[in-house]
């Protein structure tokens, strides 16, 4: 059994693997408060090219990035909806807003 947690989820994702956030499901994605301000990257071998947020905590956003390094391309979510990248996305933010 697993002890609780202090920790937030402030954002809920899914992932897909294709544009139009509705072909080849790669898996949800929860961002949580201790992440703040943190790169993280796309592991695996498979490209995702849209993202479905369900939900966004008032205060923080997520960040898209085309490279690896959260440097590039970067596109911002703040609410619930469909994200398509003109090219796939490779690395992700949660930061305040």
């Amino acid at each position: 059994m697993a002890l609780p947690t202090t920790d937030t989820r402030v954002i809920q994702l899914r992932l897909w693997g294709e544009t139009g956030c509705a072909e080849n499901n790669m898996g949800e994605l929860g961002l949580y408060q201790s992440g703040l301000d943190e790169c993280g990257t796309f592991a695996g071998p498979y490209a995702i090219h849209s993202i479905t947020t369900y939900y966004v905590v008032a205060g923080y956003a997520a960040q898209f990035f085309t490279d690896s390094n959260c440097e590039e391309g970067v596109q911002n979510v703040t609410a619930p909806g469909c994200l398509d990248g003109d090219t796939a996305f490779a690395s992700y933010k949660l930061v305040s807003n």
